[in-house]
C-alpha cells in the first residue's frame, strides 16, 4: 500500500463538520510526478522548400518530394507552383520539441539533393 504524505501542513482545511479535508499538495509514493509523464511536446511546421533551377534541364520535383515524403517525420508533401514555371514544395512535418531537432530536420532536407534551395518555415504550432 503506498504511503500517502503531505508537503504543507499548514494548508490543511477542515470543515465545521469534519467531513471535508482539502489538502494543497498531495504526494503518494511509489506514483510518478505527472510533470514526468509529459517529457516533450510536439510541433507542426509547415516548409516552403524551393528547388534552384540546374544549368540544362528541369529541376526533378517529384523525385525530391517523393524522398522528402519518405521522411518519417513529413505528415504531408506537395507540389505547387511559385511563378514563371518554377515550382515549390510544401512540406508539412511533426517534429519533437527541442533544442536543434528542427533545424537536424532542415539539415536533413537540404541533404536529399544539391538542387535544394531555400527552405522557409511558413507555419509552426505546437500539438
Amino acid at each position: 500500500m503506498p504511503r500517502v504524505w503531505r508537503s504543507d501542513r499548514s494548508k490543511r482545511e477542515m470543515s465545521s463538520s469534519g467531513s471535508q479535508v482539502r489538502l494543497s499538495r498531495m504526494h503518494v509514493r511509489g506514483t510518478l510526478n505527472p510533470l514526468e509523464l509529459f517529457n516533450m511536446g510536439h510541433v507542426v511546421v509547415k516548409y516552403k522548400v524551393t528547388i534552384d533551377q540546374p544549368e540544362e534541364g528541369r529541376p526533378d520535383y517529384e523525385g525530391i518530394a517523393s524522398t522528402i515524403s519518405s521522411m518519417t517525420e513529413v505528415q504531408a508533401c506537395e507540389i505547387k507552383p511559385l511563378a514563371f514555371g518554377m515550382m515549390f514544395i510544401e512540406v508539412q512535418a511533426v517534429l519533437g520539441e527541442g533544442e536543434g531537432i528542427v533545424d537536424g530536420f532542415e539539415n536533413a532536407v537540404r541533404a536529399i539533393d544539391d538542387n535544394v534551395g531555400q527552405i522557409e518555415a511558413l507555419e509552426m504550432g505546437r500539438l
